[in-house]
């Protein structure tokens, strides 16, 4: 056997009509003799079998009655999490090791603030005239979020470090820097790379010349050489997933409930997030190596928790589209939101709501600068970063959901305001508002478009091929990637899209 004398997680495969939680009760059951709860799903990991891609989801359980008795495997242990490192374990099971070691450690909460502190809400780009900020200062009865007048040559991220500085001075140094770029690395990768930890992956890389020139070829692909440019048409991302040797080493947990993009992608697909992320990193280390200015980036170097007792800028990867959510709904936690930002209109329509939300004037915030978010959706994405942010330390909410890998793949700010969505289960779709623009636009009934979100593919007679079109994995291999075959894919469509067929 291919996995004899290594060690695994209990569970099994999910039979058709079997949901995930389901199935891991009745395989519990079976191999164990034990019944357990179900609880939060807590990663993935995939593995290649004697030629067989073999998909993982990991939830946390309670055992409910019952000893462990195994009827398939020679031993089970109980194990704590400074143990975790001292077993042999699958290839599937690696990637979430760490994650289950902070849990189990911490709990499945992370921790809200207790004291507000300065925030410097930063929309990234690769070119410095791309990126915009907003910055959000605790005053004696609420807030203010404002727009700094931007360099004369755009921000830089050791000039993003002295705004930050200087709000934060009069208030002890501490501040909360969230800059939408990536970082952090897939812990599939980070195993394989040979490095400690995130941090020292970024200089290993810039070193190996990685950061300069991504791969066109994906038989090419080395964990030397991990990032690529994607090739026009169909299947051409999942050429370079194979060669990474599955998607574990490609993508991060959260970039899975969350529906982000890998940080290799340099281009080829819709927001790639790649270019923008190396331009941070080289920065980040320039700044490193000259020494001028001290920071910590979070959750590799420090907690949350003790952002506020630091002194200096903590750094920390932050998500428009979850912020979206947590700005706008009504209560946290909310599901996704939908939202052109590309679309001036709807930009505006989303602004007016902000302005008018129960929680900013109970918490007593002033909003500036929003002329700016209606012309620029660089502004829109950094202004919408410091509202969430604001909103949740306020609500005293934590800012990041229980995913966070502090060796490898980092956290993501704002998700303590979402309902994370595992993958390959089908979730609830947000409504678009009647006065969305989207909705009020005039529609042709012969061109209907694909709803999966990135897709921009126009069926211009009705309908017609959608069941080719979305029974493809390979066209969609970020769209419930659990689902291998066409009738499970298009199965799914149906319940997540009812209202697309009507």
């Amino acid at each position: 056997m291919a996995l004899a004398g290594s060690w695994e997680f209990p569970g099994g495969k999910v039979e058709r009509g079997e949901s995930p939680q389901s199935a891991l009760s009745r395989e519990v059951q079976e191999e164990l003799g034990i019944e357990i709860e179900i609880g939060l799903w807590i990663g993935r990991g995939e593995s290649v079998v004697q030629g067989r891609e073999i998909v993982l989801d990991v939830y946390c359980s309670n055992l409910v009655s019952g000893e462990p008795r195994p009827t398939e495997h020679s031993e089970t242990r109980w194990i704590t999490s400074d143990q975790l490192g001292g077993l042999d374990w699958a290839d599937a099971d690696r990637p979430i090791l760490p994650f289950l070691r902070r849990i189990l450690d911490r709990g499945l909460g992370e921790l809200p603030f207790t004291k507000p502190i300065p925030i410097v809400s930063v929309d990234w780009a690769k070119p410095r005239k791309g990126r915009a900020v907003y910055t959000a200062c605790p005053k004696a009865n609420g807030w203010r979020i404002e727009r700094p007048k931007p360099p004369e040559g755009g921000w830089s991220f050791e000039e993003v470090l002295s705004q930050a500085q200087a709000l934060a001075g009069p208030m002890g140094g501490s501040c909360l820097v969230a800059i939408d770029a990536v970082l952090g690395l897939p812990a599939g990768y980070g195993l394989r790379s040979g490095e400690d930890s995130f941090p020292s992956a970024m200089e290993w890389l810039d070193q190996g010349k990685a950061l300069e020139k991504p791969i066109r070829d994906a038989t090419r692909w080395r964990p030397r050489a991990p990032f690529f440019a994607v090739d026009r048409g169909e299947g051409g991302l999942n050429r370079y997933i194979e060669s990474a040797g599955g998607r574990a080493t490609v993508f991060r947990q959260l970039e899975r409930i969350t529906g982000g993009k890998t940080v290799f992608v340099i281009s080829g697909i819709r927001g790639a997030v790649g270019g923008g992320s190396i331009a941070l990193w080289r920065e980040i280390l320039a700044v490193r190596r000259s020494g001028t200015q001290a920071f910590r980036i979070w959750p590799f170097e420090v907690e949350l928790s003790e952002v506020q007792s630091t002194g200096c800028p903590v750094i920390a990867e932050s998500y428009p589209r979850a912020c979206y959510a947590v700005a706008l709904a009504p209560n946290v936690p909310a599901n996704l939101l939908p939202l052109s930002k590309t679309d001036a209109s709807e930009r505006t329509i989303r602004l007016a709501e902000l302005r008018e939300a129960a929680w900013l004037k109970a918490a007593g915030v002033t909003v500036t600068g929003t002329e700016w978010a209606e012309r620029s959706e660089d502004d829109f994405d950094a202004l919408m970063q410091a509202a969430a942010l604001v909103r949740l330390v306020s609500s005293n909410v934590p800012l990041s959901t229980y995913l966070v890998d502090p060796t490898w793949e980092g956290g993501i700010l704002g998700t303590g305001g979402i309902i994370p969505r595992e993958p390959g289960v089908p979730g609830s779709r947000s409504q678009r508002r009647r006065n969305s623009p989207s909705a009020l636009a005039p529609t042709v009934r012969s061109i209907k478009r694909c709803p999966i979100e990135g897709c921009t593919k126009a069926f211009q007679s009705g309908r017609l091929g959608w069941d080719a079109h979305v029974g493809s994995l390979r066209i969609h291999p970020d769209w419930e990637p659990r689902l291998l075959s066409p009738e499970e894919r298009k199965d799914a469509f149906r319940r997540q899209f009812g209202d697309w067929f009507e």
